[in-house]
């Protein structure tokens, strides 16, 4: 696929995933209104993010794919599938254990997130948060496998994704969100990722994709990718420090506070 194909391909996926971004949110203000719910699931996503972000798949995300384009332009098709499990194997591992270890600590880790949030609200996130854990593990693989894509200038699939994953939540709101209050958005949510993943695997499996389960040794581009996610981890760090702030602070104020913050955001 070419590059000027690819790009009106992103532009117009772009678009529709962020239309329903703003479907997604008026359904949650239209559902919740400006309450203890709305704020409970705004703040929910503030640990997993981290995770996600900090700690390896979001800086991997963007790293890994002047690496892998520099093998599968030269046809060293095998040797970019090596890195690419080894990368899976990693992340997988990594955000394994840190979710984990929130999960287990997570009502410790809701005082300094959110400390103005009390009795059942902080009872309420302690539990929506845990739900929502589940989706570093879903968005490092899916994060990988669309660095892969994109070195193979297949973006069809990659830019599908993001709609996918508002859908899902759309749906999820839609029919979970009554029954189930804000821990039925957030099972949508995880639905949503899932979906996000989905035609990410399905696509990189069509072109020929092997999965090898290697922790060693560790192949050479893995070095390059490491070297080149550094200065991404810095800015991603800066940018949830600013999201933490403003839970933090938020949760001390009106009710509704931290997610009024996050629909006006």
């Amino acid at each position: 696929m070419g590059v000027t194909l690819g790009a009106a391909i992103l532009a117009a996926s772009s678009f529709l995933s962020y239309a329903f971004g703003l479907l997604r949110d008026r359904l949650l203000a239209g559902q919740f209104g400006a309450s203890m719910e709305l704020d409970v699931y705004q703040a929910s996503f503030l640990i997993p993010d981290l995770i996600l972000n900090i700690f390896l798949a979001g800086a991997l995300a963007s790293a890994i794919v002047p690496v892998l384009s520099g093998y599968f332009a030269k046809g060293k098709n095998e040797e970019a599938f090596r890195i690419i499990s080894f990368m899976i194997n990693v992340v997988l591992a990594v955000i394994f254990v840190i979710a984990a270890l929130c999960f287990a600590f997570m009502p410790f880790l809701v005082q300094i997130t959110a400390p103005g949030f009390v009795g059942e609200k902080r009872e309420l996130l302690i539990e929506v948060t845990r739900v929502i854990l589940l989706s570093p593990l879903i968005f490092g693989l899916s994060n990988l496998l669309g660095g892969a894509l994109v070195s193979l200038k297949k973006f069809l699939a990659y830019s599908l994704s993001p709609v996918l994953y508002n859908l899902g939540i759309v749906i999820g709101i839609i029919f979970l969100a009554d029954q189930y209050g804000v821990v039925g958005v957030a099972l949508s949510t995880i639905i949503g990722a899932f979906l996000h993943l989905s035609i990410r695997l399905i696509s990189i499996l069509r072109v020929g994709f092997r999965y090898h389960f290697i922790f060693k040794p560790i192949p050479k581009g893995a070095y390059k990718v490491f070297a080149l996610m550094l200065p991404r981890i810095f800015g991603l760090l800066a940018w949830q420090g600013n999201l933490w702030a403003f839970t933090f602070f938020g949760s001390t104020l009106a009710e509704g506070s931290v997610g009024v913050f996050n629909l006006a955001r």
